[in-house]
């Protein structure tokens, strides 16, 4: 099951291909290495294409290598355990170098750090077999402001900043309900 933004999960239309495996029709996800070494075949087959990246490869030969990987339609960040900070660093890199698709988070992850995940950069969450879909859903619902400005928040708006705009509504209304003094 796939879960993008706070909307109900679906099922997943992407295929993951080993190295070596014959590729299917359809949207496929390749590894970093033969994304990288068959780009030209990759171009110019029929379905789309997107690159899985695991935390442990080398991320220089990644980032020496992002306008192929802007290509990609999807790329998938690889989080071996959920205690793994390193997927949140990958996503973050890959918006910073400017990849403007989809971002999938898969692997061991717990509901509670989708909202991370989106501030990162990340599009969706693959979820698990066995996880609660209405657990991701409900944690996917829980929060609406932060305290650091991330990638995908929509508006300029985090805690501090709504407080702001709250305490100058506030000091608004008072100056135009205060009588002036004569």
């Amino acid at each position: 099951m796939l879960l993008r933004g706070v909307s109900v999960a679906h099922e997943d239309s992407w295929r993951a291909v080993d190295d070596g495996e014959d590729l299917p029709a359809g949207k496929v996800t390749v590894t970093l290495r033969r994304f990288l070494a068959e780009r030209e075949q990759l171009a110019a087959r029929a379905g789309e294409v997107g690159v899985h990246i695991d935390p442990g490869e080398d991320l220089a030969l990644a980032a020496g290598h992002a306008a192929a990987i802007s290509t990609a339609a999807l790329v998938s960040v690889i989080f071996p355990a959920f205690t793994d900070g390193r997927g949140f660093s990958v996503i973050r890199s890959l918006r910073r170098r400017g990849y403007r698709g989809e971002i999938r988070a898969i692997g061991k992850l717990l509901p509670d750090q989708f909202d991370f995940l989106r501030r990162c950069g990340a599009d969706s969450v693959e979820i698990a077999d066995g996880d609660d879909v209405q657990t991701w859903l409900r944690e996917a619902r829980a929060l609406s402001l932060a305290y650091q400005s991330g990638y995908a928040q929509t508006t300029a708006r985090n805690i501090l900043e709504a407080r702001a705009q709250a305490n100058r509504a506030t000091l608004r209304a008072t100056a135009i309900t205060t009588p002036a003094k004569t």
